[in-house]
């Protein structure tokens, strides 16, 4: 069965696109998979003394579970069995190919809310995976 994929980054517009799957997953019985990207961790230098990519790695994974948690949460208080990752890569690019990897009908993700000259200046995530994609993009502000 086809799955909704959630992009989730802890904040406020990615709790409520997490929320809107939760709903249409109560409603049509459709999965539910959430997934946090984070950027391969940099570590070189006299850092990597202290830190090394894979404790990096070990760091950003837990707070992604974090992440994770309270949309899990309420998945599973509304009747849904989701399932979730933590992943790594290009933040936009991954989280297409997750949504491919899944066989998901759909992404769900949150806004920043920038506006037309914030994302000409900056980019957006937002952006960058609805123009990546060739699955449906649902966008929450």
């Amino acid at each position: 069965m086809e799955k909704l994929l959630v992009a989730i980054d802890g904040s406020a517009p990615s709790e409520r696109a997490a929320d809107h799957a939760i709903r249409l997953s109560a409603k049509y019985g459709m999965p539910v998979h959430f997934v946090t990207v984070f950027p391969e961790p940099l570590v070189y230098g006299e850092v990597e003394i202290y830190m090394t990519k894979d404790k990096a790695k070990k760091i950003q994974t837990d707070r992604g579970l974090e992440f994770l948690r309270p949309p899990l949460e309420r998945a599973r208080a509304a009747g849904v069995e989701p399932t979730s990752e933590v992943v790594f890569g290009d933040i936009a690019p991954t989280i297409v190919e997750t949504g491919k990897a899944h066989g998901c009908a759909a992404i769900i993700i949150g806004t920043r809310g920038m506006g037309t000259i914030g994302n000409l200046l900056m980019g957006s995530v937002a952006s960058k995976v609805v123009h990546l994609s060739d699955l449906p993009v649902t966008l929450i502000k």
